[in-house]
């Protein structure tokens, strides 16, 4: 996924989960945004609907950034 603009750019992307260790936490929102301003620092929001997912970002700086985000179900 990705975005391009000339000046702000900003997007989010929702999915939902599956193949979880415990079924009840199948199909659960899970959503990434992000926003890369004309000026200043680039933000990154991991949000989900359940406590037991938590997301690690790596993030990426500049114009061309890269991020990784890794979604774990905690223990």
């Amino acid at each position: 996924m990705g975005t391009q603009a000339d000046g702000d750019t900003m997007g989010e992307v929702t999915y939902k989960t599956t193949g979880c260790k415990a079924d009840g936490l199948n199909s659960r929102g899970i959503k990434f945004e992000w926003g890369n301003p004309y000026f200043g620092r680039n933000k990154y929001e991991f949000t989900s609907s359940s406590p037991v997912f938590l997301g690690r970002i790596s993030e990426g700086g500049g114009n061309k950034a890269t991020v990784r985000v890794e979604v774990v179900e905690a223990t």
